[in-house]
């Protein structure tokens, strides 16, 4: 993040059964994040991200 100095979001990429998978959400300003941590959970068929 020291090096991304704009606005966006969080993306998450990860591989299960060899599928590629992707999920979003969170944000951040000025490379810098608006929450102290993230707690990402994934179960069979959803992905949690808890701020």
């Amino acid at each position: 993040m020291t090096k991304n100095k704009i606005d966006g979001e969080y993306r998450l990429t990860y591989k299960k059964n060899g599928k590629y998978h992707f999920a979003k959400g969170g944000y951040y300003t000025n490379g810098r994040s608006l929450n102290y941590s993230m707690n990402i959970v994934i179960k069979s068929d959803t992905v949690f991200i808890k701020f």
